[in-house]
């Protein structure tokens, strides 16, 4: 289900580099993916399949940049599967432009886009819209690379949204110059990254990290290097980082926006036994991660 959501009280600014022109109002297309009822492939995605039936908790999730919910439809076809009511937008500028100059100017606004999203999705009458009941009381916030920032601004001091329960901050931007300030930030929190991520900062992530207040966790991703670091283990199949991401994001879900004591038990487990990837609380000592400019193929 895709819908439409227009903040009319805010301002598109201009991006000509990206062609993208000056508006009064914010577009803020929405996919909504969803559980559905029958004997549907699990993970498998139909359109206008009928809901299943319940009340189901909700993640509200933010692409990376450039970025739209298609590049990670793998991933929220996951979680949908899982039970999980997933709404992925998408931003005026930071989807379609990459981290240009404006969208890092933009980003302090994509936050109450996030916002804006939520209370419009909430606001659905499910019937009518062709999804299941939405349980308001049971919601995390996600967010990869550029939209990690605004995950992660939903649970700071700065913008905190109450009805979030907890945040999954996928090689998530921490450092942002114009805002939002990711400070006083505080879990639960399930950080996602690669030790040799060059598009962004593995080692600005732990600072955040031990700056956050628990509950936290931080799954570091070993040996895969470069762009490749940045996106396989979201957005990939089939392959051992993603193989090992995956599920650790579903546990963390389950286990904080759910309270399933047996899913916290084996997020702690993530990873054990290989050498590609490992849980702790948050990394000691970490050190800079010489970061690049990515290109389209790497959602920043």
């Amino acid at each position: 289900v895709t819908r439409t959501f227009v903040d009319r009280d805010r301002r598109t600014p201009a991006d000509p580099s990206a062609g993208i022109l000056a508006a009064p109002r914010r577009m803020l297309p929405t996919t909504i993916y969803y559980p559905a009822r029958g004997s549907l492939e699990a993970g498998s995605l139909t359109p206008d399949a009928p809901p299943a039936r319940g009340a189901h908790p909700l993640v509200l999730f933010n692409p990376g940049s450039p970025g739209t919910p298609e590049d990670y439809e793998a991933l929220l076809v996951e979680w949908a599967a899982h039970g999980y009511v997933v709404a992925a937008l998408e931003f005026p500028i930071s989807s379609v432009a990459g981290p240009d100059d404006a969208a890092w100017e933009d980003l302090p606004a994509q936050t109450k886009d996030a916002r804006f999203v939520l209370d419009r999705v909430l606001d659905l009458d499910p019937e009518k819209a062709g999804i299941p009941e939405i349980d308001d009381d049971h919601i995390a916030a996600a967010g990869h690379s550029f939209g990690g920032a605004t995950a992660l601004s939903l649970a700071s001091e700065c913008c905190r949204d109450d009805r979030i329960d907890a945040v999954l901050a996928l090689a998530a931007v921490t450092v942002t110059e114009a805002g939002p300030a990711l400070k006083q930030t505080g879990g639960p929190i399930l950080f996602v990254h690669a030790r040799s991520d060059r598009a962004v900062s593995w080692g600005e992530a732990v600072a955040l990290c031990r700056k956050t207040a628990a509950p936290k966790r931080f799954l570091t991703i070993e040996e895969i290097r470069g762009l490749r670091a940045h996106v396989i283990p979201f957005l990939g199949e089939g392959d051992e980082y993603s193989a090992i991401a995956r599920p650790a994001m579903v546990d963390f879900l389950d286990g904080y926006v759910l309270d399933r004591k047996g899913a916290r038990a084996r997020l702690e487990r993530a990873g054990a036994g290989t050498d590609i990837a490992g849980l702790t609380r948050c990394p000691a000592d970490p050190e800079p991660t010489p970061t690049t400019t990515p290109t389209s193929a790497a959602p920043r």
